[in-house]
Formats: structure tokens, sequence, C-alpha cells
């Protein structure tokens, strides 16, 4: 069933918002009051429209300086230049692959300056998509509430010389006087009716097009990190065969510096001797002489 009607209970107790072709007809003040509520609900919404496509433009660029940073760390955990203290070890160099191929894939994903989701036989960005509402749909809604304005202006004086008129004029005459009011009518219902309509499609435009984007932000998030995990999960056999090496070696670090300790006492002890032994030949010969 279509609905031809906005209605909402978000302001003060007691006041409704109740916009809809037959209050637009009957130019009711239920109607008039709610068309003076919307203008305001509508600024609202243009600053929360910006604020939306301000943080998408944030959340996109974010995850794009993430998979930056990362790409750096991983260049720079392998050095360019060779330092021999890091020698040929292929533990370093299995780290800083891994990372690389995690960080590239997710760039792919992220690069783009919009976060695009995929509907059928539909791919628009997420900050056009706003964009077009908010510069195309709320420019025409803003316009259609000038023209409204300026007829309710119009009828409102036209309905004002009606009523000053003498009722003592003659019939013919006071029905030409309503057929003038009438005819001024026109353009004020035709104003109100346009209004209303725009009014309505932003707000089915709205019911689409807000729940995809966050629906798109929500999957955009998801295979970000999904995407890191099965990556991370592709390597955990390199990864476990890393680990223990890494074990191994932290297990035989103790026994391995012990043994750095005599073999360094051992290469000391003859330059120790030595030096003692040339000591006491020097003091044996003052002696002497």
């Amino acid at each position: 069933m279509l609905e031809t009607s906005l209605k909402s209970v978000t302001h003060a107790p007691g006041i409704a918002l109740n916009i809809s072709f037959e209050h637009a007809l009957k130019d009711s003040p239920l109607f008039r009051s709610s068309v003076r509520l919307f203008a305001d609900e509508l600024d609202e919404l243009e600053k929360w429209l910006v604020n939306i496509s301000k943080i998408c433009r944030i959340y996109t660029e974010s995850l794009t300086k993430t998979n930056d940073i990362g790409l750096a760390v991983s260049r720079r955990v392998s050095s360019n230049k060779y330092i021999s203290l890091l020698g040929n070890t292929e533990n370093i160099r299995t780290v800083s692959e891994s990372m690389i191929n995690i960080h590239h894939l997710r760039l792919k994903m992220a690069r783009s300056q919009y976060i695009l989701f995929q509907l059928e036989g539909m791919h628009e960005g997420v900050i056009s998509t706003i964009q077009n509402v908010l510069f195309k749909d709320i420019k025409n809604i803003k316009e259609a509430r000038l023209d409204y304005e300026k007829s309710v202006e119009k009828f409102e004086a036209a309905t004002i010389k009606y009523a000053a008129l003498p009722k003592s004029k003659e019939s013919s005459a006071l029905l030409e006087d309503a057929f003038i009011l009438y005819e001024a009518r026109k353009p004020f219902i035709k104003a109100s009716i346009s209004y209303v309509s725009k009014i309505i499609m932003l707000k089915y435009k709205l019911d689409i097009h807000i729940p995809d984007i966050l629906m798109a932000l929500i999957k955009v998030h998801t295979d970000y990190f999904e995407a890191g995990w099965d990556l991370f999960h592709g390597i955990e056999v390199a990864s476990q065969d890393l680990r223990q090496k890494l074990d191994n070696a932290r297990a035989m670090s103790s026994d391995t510096i012990k043994r750095l300790e005599t073999v360094k006492n051992e290469f000391e002890e003859p330059v120790s001797t030595a030096i003692v032994c040339n000591r006491v030949g020097k003091t044996t010969s003052k002696r002497i002489h």
C-alpha cells in the first residue's frame, strides 16, 4: 500500500507532524503547523547528513591510513641494506613477507576514496549518495517551500481582500469575486501538493538509502577484518614453525650464554696470564739492576 503521508511524534508532547495530500487540499491548521515544524526538521536532517558524510570519509581514510602504516612497518622490518648482526635469518623475512601480503590485500579493499557498496545492478558511493540527497533533493524541497510560502502570502492577501468586500453588492458581483478568490486558490493548492510530494519522496529515499549506507559500512568493516583473519590463518603453519624455532632458541639461550661466557674466559685467561707474567718480568728486571 502506497503511503502518502509523513507522520511523526518526535516533537513536544501533543504536537504531531502530519503532512499528507489530504491535509494539503483542506489547508487544515494541523497541516500548516506540521509544515512549519518540518522546516526545522529539514535543517536538522541536512546537518545530520553532513555529519554522516564526514564520518564516512574519515572512516574510509582511516582504513587507508591503517594500510599505509602496516605496509610501512612491514617494509622496515626487512632492512634494505645488509646488517651483519641480522645475518641471513629467515625469521625476520617470514614475518615481513606475511605482513606485506596481508596489507596488500587490505589495500585493495580500502584504497578507494569512497566506500563502495554493491546491490543488484547498482554501484554507488556512500558519499555521492548522501550528496545527491543533500544537494539535489533537499535543495528542491527548499525551493518548493519558498514557492509554497509565496503562494500562502498571495492566497491570504486575496482572502483578506475578498473578506473586505461589501456584502451589499449584487449576487452576480459576489459570485465574480468568489470566482476570483477560487482562481487565486488554485496556485496555492498546486504549490502545497508539489511541496508535499517532494517531502514524501524524500522520506522514501531516506528509508532506502540510509539503511543501505549503514549496512555498507558494516559490510566493508566486516570484510576488511575478515580478509586479515583469512590471511593470518593462511600463514598459520609458517607462524607455528617460526614460533617453534623461537621457543627452541629461547630454551637454548641460557646454555648458549653460559657457553659464550666460558669461551670468553678461555680466550681472556691466556691474555691475563701473559699480562701478569710480563709485569712480573719487568719487576724482577728492575730489582736485578
